[in-house]
């Protein structure tokens, strides 16, 4: 039973969810799978969810295009090691609000927590760990589930090799859901994820 006393110490507040998007940041305007990935951020936009990437260039930066466009907040994690790394580069145009971390594994950690649900465009070891990372800390209850949409033929081909019950359990592979192209990834992020978010604090 709540109290009045419960009632009055406790906030809630709605916003749009927030979905993760991972990818690689070497697609090029013009290219498609640039324009796959701005079609991603358009759709998300217009479907009402904020967007969170890596805040760079390539899958990023599209993603960031398309949902800014569409009237989205978009957030980009940023990091120091990657500036050290490649020097020059910062958070793309498209990015609304950039979050600044000092570290790659800060910045994992941030684009796999902060989230309401993921989609994986293709991508090289970077976005392989992402995968990985969000999944294994589902799997383990570090973090809350939420829906993991892979898109594109590559993943497919990635997860059939990891489709295997010796290794992992038929309920853990069933954590992520397979989609051909962006049109079937949104049908299952509006199947699985609620227009509104309520917090409660």
């Amino acid at each position: 039973m709540v109290t009045p006393q419960d009632q009055t110490s406790t906030n809630v507040s709605s916003r749009k969810p927030l979905i993760s998007v991972f990818g690689s940041a070497g697609p090029k305007p013009g290219s498609s799978d640039y324009g796959q990935a701005q079609a991603l951020g358009t759709s998300l936009g217009e479907s009402g969810f904020d967007v969170l990437t890596g805040g760079y260039a390539g899958v990023m930066e599209a993603v960031s295009r398309g949902a800014n466009e569409a009237g989205a907040r978009v957030l980009g994690a940023t990091c120091e090691a990657i500036i050290n790394f490649r020097p020059g580069i910062c958070a793309n145009d498209w990015v609304t609000e950039e979050v600044k971390t000092e570290t790659l594994l800060k910045r994992l950690g941030l684009v796999t927590s902060m989230c309401d649900a993921v989609i994986v465009l293709p991508g090289g070891v970077g976005t392989l760990v992402e995968l990985a990372l969000v999944w294994n800390s589902i799997m383990i209850g570090e973090l809350p589930q939420v829906p993991i949409i892979a898109i594109g033929e590559p993943w497919s081909e990635v997860l059939a090799a990891m489709n295997n019950p010796a290794f992992l359990a038929p309920e853990y592979f069933a954590m992520v859901v397979w989609a051909p192209d962006t049109e079937a990834a949104m049908k299952h992020l509006r199947a699985l994820v609620p227009c509104t978010i309520m917090d409660v604090s």
